[in-house]
């Protein structure tokens, strides 16, 4: 019998939940879903296959994951598992020598990556804590928080993100919540406070930033342009 490969396990604190949190390399089965999810070019497939390797990869649940933890922790990941250096192509059409070429390579260092709350600065909706109040009248609201699992069914999407129920007399926690009594809940609300929750869930809230370096090799300009969010750091 062969020897079992022990791989070795770091320790990272979350950005957003200051959760610490266990993770490990990913091996080169696990390399290789995020090469055929890759190959697809569907976005969806890509993300299925970063959620796998999370949940592989380190000890925290994806239903209870803030988006941005989900991003830190993908890189921190990736960095066990290859480089913080990370190589990509740096697209660039500012450079006045014609001669140049439009794309040229770059690269970002994992290890250099920042929280971005600049757009939270702008929150449309009234926070607590890392929480987020949607009202429904002027006496009950919902407070929900900002998931990275999505299902088929929307009504299943909005239960993973309550943290509870309010009115003015009393909290009613999602552990006393049954999903069938807040789908019911959820039919009776009005029309506008529904267009809040789907501004909800495409408002993007704090995310990952870093600044990628690219040289042009023929005529020797560096160029830097900062990218957020985890798609924007491999496209």
């Amino acid at each position: 019998m062969l020897p079992k490969i022990d791989l070795p396990k770091y320790t990272t604190i979350l950005p957003l939940s200051n959760e610490t949190v266990v993770y490990r390399p990913y091996t080169v089965k696990e390399e290789n879903i995020l090469k055929y999810a890759a190959q697809s070019g569907e976005d969806s497939d890509y993300e299925d296959a970063v959620k796998q390797i999370i949940e592989n990869c380190t000890d925290i649940k994806l239903d209870n994951v803030a988006p941005v933890d989900f991003e830190w922790i993908f890189l921190k990941v990736h960095a066990a598992s290859n480089s913080n250096i990370v190589e990509v192509t740096y697209n660039i059409d500012e450079c006045e020598n014609k001669e140049c070429p439009r794309a040229i390579p770059g690269y970002f260092d994992i290890n250099c990556i920042e929280i971005n709350k600049e757009s939270t600065l702008n929150c449309p909706f009234k926070q607590r804590g890392q929480n987020y109040i949607i009202p429904i009248t002027e006496t009950v609201g919902l407070q929900l928080k900002k998931v990275v699992v999505a299902y088929e069914d929307d009504y299943q999407t909005l239960f993973s993100s309550l943290i509870s129920i309010y009115d003015e007399d009393k909290v009613y926690p999602k552990s006393a919540i049954t999903f069938n009594e807040f789908s019911e809940f959820i039919d009776n609300i009005p029309k506008k406070v529904a267009l809040a929750i789907k501004e909800f869930f495409t408002y993007t809230g704090a995310n990952i930033k870093c600044d990628v370096i690219g040289d042009c090799p023929k005529c020797g300009k560096r160029f830097t342009q900062t990218v957020e969010g985890l798609k924007d750091f491999f496209d």
